[in-house]
């Protein structure tokens, strides 16, 4: 059967995307050439074919430079006026980029590279899930907690099949700091489909992040771990440091009340309702202080599990 014009179009925008998203840009050229030669040729089609030719030579030079360049080049590269013909293709340009830098990294880099972007990301992005594993603990072991990363983590471990532990990283990254995450990472399903709802119901996408870690909770899809000490020392130091701002900070108002759920469910579920009673009290009373109206969801929720 003859190929139509129509099916030429389409394999050669593919095999066009394909080469740009591996940054091969010579065989990216040569596919664009031909999709100049369909009838849905771009129409900046010398545009483009001149971005390319100057990127091919530019990357030529980026490749001998050291992660740190490759990282910025990342960061900025949607700002070069040059490549400005190659905006509807910019994601999958990143990606070739992206490979780059990945084939650069040492396999235990757990430094940020730059401000912007952690090893762990670009392994991530490349399916390198024991490497972002294993560089996101060293940096948590070295620099302590950091709700991205813990995200990122969460993901990670996901990805490998272990959800016990995504779990686990995801709830310390949500009631560490919810607004430091991020919707790309958001899994599993459960989590995702709730902050889809909450968002449609409070149209702002801090607000629904902020109520993320009490709604999953309601729903008993947390797992908040007894043992965390280290964890329990973070958000003891948050609360302290925050305590009179958090009563006039709407933002802050909600992180602090976050931060008593999880203490507050850390010492029922290690001592159980009837013992450390002193220290969950305290907790309670900071939180109804704190926002009274999320306090009566609690402990609405506390009674349907059947605690109180």
């Amino acid at each position: 059967m003859q190929t139509s014009l129509f099916d030429q179009k389409n394999i050669y925008k593919i095999a066009f995307l394909k080469s740009l998203g591996e940054l091969n840009l010579k065989e990216a050229l040569v596919n664009l050439q031909k999709l100049g030669r369909t009838f849905d040729a771009p129409q900046n089609l010398d545009q483009k074919i001149k971005a390319i030719s100057d990127l091919d030579n530019f990357i030529e030079n980026l490749e001998k430079k050291d992660v740190v360049d490759i990282a910025d080049f990342i960061i900025n590269y949607n700002q070069h006026d040059f490549l400005k013909p190659l905006q509807p293709e910019f994601k999958y340009l990143e990606k070739g980029l992206k490979k780059t830098l990945y084939n650069k990294l040492n396999p235990d880099s757990y430094e940020f590279i730059i401000p912007q972007i952690h090893p762990a990301e670009i392994f991530v992005e490349f399916e390198a899930y024991g490497k972002a594993i294993n560089s996101i603990g060293c940096y948590l072991n070295k620099y302590g907690e950091h709700a991205y990363l813990r995200q990122l983590q969460g993901y990670a471990f996901y990805k490998s099949g272990n959800e016990k532990s995504a779990l686990i990283s995801f709830n310390y990254a949500l009631f560490n700091d919810p607004l430091q995450c991020s919707d790309k990472y958001l899994y599993p399903e459960a989590y995702k489909n709730k902050f889809a709802y909450l968002l449609e119901k409070l149209q702002k996408k801090d607000a629904a992040w902020l109520q993320l870690p009490l709604a999953l909770w309601e729903d008993g899809k947390t797992i908040i771990t007894p043992g965390a000490d280290r964890f329990k020392k973070v958000l003891m130091e948050k609360i302290d440091a925050n305590k009179k701002q958090a009563l006039l900070d709407p933002v802050l108002n909600v992180l602090q009340f976050n931060h008593l759920l999880y203490l507050s469910e850390m010492a029922r579920l290690k001592n159980g309702d009837n013992s450390g009673l002193d220290e969950i009290k305290e907790f309670r009373l900071q939180m109804k202080e704190i926002n009274s109206n999320m306090f009566d969801l609690y402990i609405a929720g506390l009674q349907s599990f059947g605690n109180h």
